[in-house]
């Protein structure tokens, strides 16, 4: 494994550990855990779009988009009812959250934050490698303004599901309806 030979940190993209946290932690309780917040309204079509994509290029049958929608949300109000549900698991150190347009406008300040917060060591040190690796990036303005964007979901029930679910978010946390991506 490769981890054993160069003794790193695995590094794992993957919005539904979202919801696993408890999991994770029972199995590897240094784990440290990065969330990106991000607009509802981008971040809803979006994945509706990747599911029209990934049933239309791998499903055995012919895709049909009934009841995407409330599939989708379905999916992410059982993903943050977990998350918050085991947030409180995470210890000093253990938890950042990041901004996605701050991510967008500002990465390099952005990820000396995540290092911060999270205790990996002095920034400093790996800056550079980080400013290369961002110079390498093609987030394009484009990115940003789409991501500031309200981009509503077609279904009405959908709509009503994520606008309830975002004000109740607001109203106790201060914060979006927390996706990450």
């Amino acid at each position: 494994m490769l981890t054993l030979r160069h003794q790193k940190r695995i590094v794992l993209k993957s919005p539904p550990h979202t919801g696993r946290i408890g999991v994770l932690l029972e199995m590897f309780p240094k784990a440290k855990f990065v969330h990106i917040v991000r607009n509802p309204y981008v971040v809803f079509p979006s994945t509706v779009n990747l599911w029209k994509r990934l049933n239309r290029d791998q499903g055995l049958q012919a895709p049909t988009d009934d009841g995407l929608e409330e599939y989708v949300f379905g999916n992410f109000a059982r993903m943050y009812e977990a998350f918050e549900r085991d947030r409180h698991l995470m210890g000093p150190g253990q938890f950042c959250e990041v901004r996605y347009e701050e991510l967008i406008a500002d990465p390099v300040q952005q990820m000396r934050l995540v290092y911060e917060r999270l205790e990996l060591g002095h920034f400093e040190a790996v800056r550079p490698a980080v400013e290369e690796y961002f110079a390498g990036q093609k987030t394009t303005k484009r990115t940003a303004i789409r991501s500031r964007r309200r981009c509503e979901p077609k279904s009405p029930a959908a709509g009503a599901l994520i606008s309830s679910s975002t004000a109740t978010r607001r109203k106790n946390s201060g914060q979006w309806l927390v996706v990450s991506g």
